[in-house]
């Protein structure tokens, strides 16, 4: 997992390393994929193999510099690739490395976008029943 740095007193806000130097603010938050990815710029059957699977995500709605749209989960490439890998998913884990590399290769980090209906949050209840 990529390391952070817990901001004291801050309901927790931690400061994220985006490149250079640089940090950003974030808040980690667990999300467990529910539906496979609409990011073309990933292939299917990676997107697919994320369903199920619970990720660590660092930025959310207005962060990493007014780049999460609303109702998003930013999630780093590593931490995502670290996830397929610890679950037996060595080939995907870096088939998905490739490509997120491929999308940015100046980066020094990769980044993953989860839209609100592709995600729930770990810790609170679905945002819809059946009723």
């Amino acid at each position: 997992m990529v390391p952070t740095i817990e901001v004291m007193n801050s309901d927790g806000n931690v400061l994220a390393p985006i490149g250079n130097g640089s940090f950003a603010v974030g808040k980690r938050r667990d999300i467990l994929i529910v539906r496979a990815s609409t990011d073309e710029d990933l292939p299917l059957y990676i997107r697919e193999a994320l369903v199920g699977r619970v990720i660590s995500t660092v930025f959310g709605p207005g962060q990493l510099n007014g780049r999460v749209p609303p109702g998003s989960r930013v999630a780093y490439g590593e931490d995502v690739v670290e996830v397929l890998r610890e679950a037996g998913e060595a080939l995907l884990a870096e088939e998905l490395s490739a490509a997120l590399k491929a999308i940015d290769p100046q980066g020094e980090y990769q980044y993953v976008l989860f839209k609100a209906v592709e995600y729930r949050l770990i810790g609170e209840p679905p945002t819809h029943t059946l009723m």
